[in-house]
């Protein structure tokens, strides 16, 4: 069977029309009210879109994050059912609204003619825009140093349009190429919506488990409150030696270039950077970023044990005795870093900053009883962690395996023969 059977089939011997941009929208770029005018931006009611709505909500938006008041229009709102896409800078992000709306002047947008308003699909050409933004990609203007495509060159792409001679035909078979995108879209979905899920419960119950400070009027969570039993909590620092070490002095930075390749994971700021030959440090550690944190909101904390080397990006910290080094770990992802950071674009944590930050011991005075209430808690969060993880490891990879099933049927589904491909 070939890769146009399903198509052909679909179609059923009927031709496709192939019709520019400039006749099946009305093409305008977006523009932003003036800032200076308060009035313009206070109380808004009408979406505002930049790429930043994509980013967070992805490409079918209802709403913006963004809203002007109706004092910072000019002209017409573009038409709910209306597509943008992204043609200064970055080029080629687009997404379907469902609702009146403007967008800021980096973004052009497409509202269907009254020709074409009843014989297409918005729906339809939404999908097919993934081959017009590879298109824009390829045709911008680059010469400036910014990339930039203006509304000529962008009426000049040509959509398919099976049988437009047969409004009602054509609708349907839009609608069934739509039907089998959306299925595979909804799946797709479904599996990030649960990986997501996943780890928001993670994180709920690492804060649960965490909160040992309770805000003024509010108990302790329910499982902290019975696990502790009753038991004080005493804030230690980090600079508190008999409690924590901090084994900086053996990091060491090596070139790339100047690696011996072995089986020792090499850290940086944020992940495993390589595998080298010999090692800095042996045990159960928390790596702690020192600059460099990917990011700030979430500072790169990470757990290793077993031999190991640190460059000189991370600080290199555990628990001695009193402490189970895996406790500080759970308690260190949930810590707010932000206010012991100084610098600016790149963020550093220095030793001095670090020293400072304190931890919460249940019952230092009762090693054993502190130990086995840290070991519990580190029991919880490990199986929660162990989840996430594995979710992390599989969902994704799933999600991308179906995200590659999708592109290919889209791909399938848009192959249209062009005219010229049908006369030879």
């Amino acid at each position: 069977m070939s890769e146009l059977s399903y198509l052909e089939k679909l179609l059923d011997g009927v031709e496709v029309a192939w019709f520019p941009a400039s006749e099946i929208f009305h093409i305008r770029n977006g523009y932003t009210p003036s800032k200076a005018k308060k009035e313009f931006w206070e109380n808004g009611t009408i979406p505002w879109f930049r790429l930043e709505d994509i980013r967070m909500n992805g490409r079918e938006l209802d709403d913006a994050i963004q809203h002007i008041s109706p004092l910072g229009v000019k002209g017409r709102l573009f038409p709910e059912n209306s597509i943008f896409m992204s043609t200064t800078a970055t080029i080629g992000e687009y997404a379907l609204v469902t609702t009146p709306y403007l967008t800021n002047q980096q973004i052009t947008n497409f509202s269907l003619s009254e020709r074409f308003g009843k014989l297409v699909d918005i729906k339809y050409l939404f999908y097919r825009f993934y081959d017009f933004a590879q298109w824009c990609e390829e045709n911008a203007n680059k010469s400036g140093g910014l990339s930039i495509i203006g509304i000529k060159k962008l009426s000049q792409y040509e959509f398919p349009i099976p049988c437009p001679d047969n409004p009602a035909w054509s609708l349907a078979i839009q609608a069934e190429i739509v039907r089998i995108l959306d299925k595979f879209n909804q799946h797709t979905a479904e599996l990030a919506a649960e990986l997501t899920a996943r780890k928001k419960q993670y994180h709920y119950y690492r804060d649960q488990l965490l909160s040992f400070k309770a805000e003024e009027g509010l108990a302790l969570a329910p499982y902290l409150e019975k696990l502790l039993d009753g038991a004080e909590v005493t804030w230690f620092p980090l600079a508190d030696e008999s409690s924590f070490e901090i084994a900086n002095n053996a990091r060491k930075p090596v070139k790339s270039s100047l690696r011996v390749a072995g089986e020792t994971p090499y850290y940086g700021a944020n992940n495993i950077q390589d595998y080298v030959d010999g090692y800095t440090h042996e045990g159960e550690y928390v790596l702690i970023a020192e600059d460099g944190s990917a990011n700030i909101e979430r500072y790169s904390i990470q757990y290793t044990s077993g031999k190991f080397w640190a460059n000189n990006h991370v600080h290199v910290v555990r628990g001695k005795s009193g402490v189970n080094s895996r406790y500080l770990y759970h308690y260190l992802c949930i810590v707010n870093f932000i206010p012991f950071l100084t610098g600016g674009g790149r963020a550093k944590l220095t030793k001095g900053q670090l020293i400072e930050i304190t931890v919460p011991i249940p019952c230092p005075d009762n090693l054993e009883k502190s130990l086995a209430i840290q070991s519990d808690i580190v029991r919880i969060l490990d199986k929660f962690d162990t989840l996430a993880h594995s979710l992390s490891e599989g969902l994704p990879a799933e999600i991308e395996q179906r995200r590659k099933q999708y592109d290919y049927y889209r791909h399938l589904l848009f192959s249209f023969p062009k005219p010229q491909t049908l006369n030879s």
